[in-house]
This record gives C-alpha cells, structure tokens and sequence, in this order.
C-alpha cells in the first residue's frame, strides 16, 4: 500500500512483530552463513591442494636438474682418458668445475640447484677392470629443512 505525499510515493514497510517473524529472520541469516561457509571450505581445500602441487613441481624440478647434472658428469667420465681420471675424482679440476656448477659460482641462478651443498664423487677401480663411479648431489629446497638427495651410480670400463 502506498500514499501520495507532495508528488511522491511513500511506502508502508509492512513490520510484522510477532515471535515467529522474528525467528524466521534469524533463521535465514543463519542459513545464508552457513551456506557460505560451506562454499568457502572446498575453495580454502582447493587452493591448499593448488600450493602443494607447485612445492612438489619445484621439488622434481631440483631432482631433475640434478639427475640432469649427474648423468653429464658420469658421461664426462666415460669418455675421459683412462690416465685422467684423477681429474675427476674430489679435489681434481674437472670436479671444481662440477661442483661450481652445481653451487651456482659463476653461472646463472636458473642452471643451479638451490641450497646446493658440495658434490661427492667417488671413482674406484674394479676387480676385472673398468670403474665404479659413485656420485650424489645434496641440495635444500628454499622453503624445506631437510637435505635432498640424488645418487647416480655407474659401472664405466674403458
């Protein structure tokens, strides 16, 4: 129901006061709530799970890098003169220039494994010939503690 007052049209708001209206009200309020409560809780879980998938990418994406890096030296090896292997070994030339590679010291951020720690690499001679070479790098994702490791092992004969 409306009135006319000075060319304008008013309005009635109807306001019921009895118990039950006022129930109602809360009980619609309190429906609205919950109803947005349960949509926010699949959203929150699904954009946990979503930062969880990126730390795992990052995580294969070291494992990866190492492997990658690994596999290189060891071929690096394979095809070394049998007399300069001692170049490869701890300490040697060949192996300052992997490690460096590794820690990042002179290359760019992206060709290294973050939190990288010193490379191991192990070569010993074999009973019926040939090499036992043994390499593990260890690396600490940036938002982890604890220490990662790749172990690459290969049996080379020259």
């Amino acid at each position: 129901m409306s009135r006319r007052i000075n060319g304008a049209f008013n309005s009635y708001l109807c306001t019921n006061t009895s118990p039950v209206s006022r129930r109602t009200n809360g009980f619609a309020f309190l429906e609205v709530l919950i109803s947005i409560i349960l949509l926010a809780l699949p959203i929150v879980a699904l954009m946990a799970t979503q930062a969880h998938a990126v730390t795992i990418i990052n995580e294969m994406q070291y494992r990866i890098e190492a492997m990658h890096l690994a596999n290189s030296y060891a071929a690096k090896i394979w095809g070394a003169n049998k007399k300069e292997l001692h170049l490869y070994k701890e300490g040697g030339e060949e192996y300052e220039k992997f490690a460096a590679r590794i820690m990042g010291n002179g290359f760019p951020k992206d060709l290294s494994i973050p939190g990288a720690t010193l490379p191991s690499v192990t070569i010993d001679a074999m009973a019926g010939g040939g090499n036992h070479v043994l390499i593990t790098i260890s690396w600490r994702s940036p938002k982890e503690k604890a220490l990662r490791n790749y172990t690459q092992e290969s049996f080379i004969s020259h």
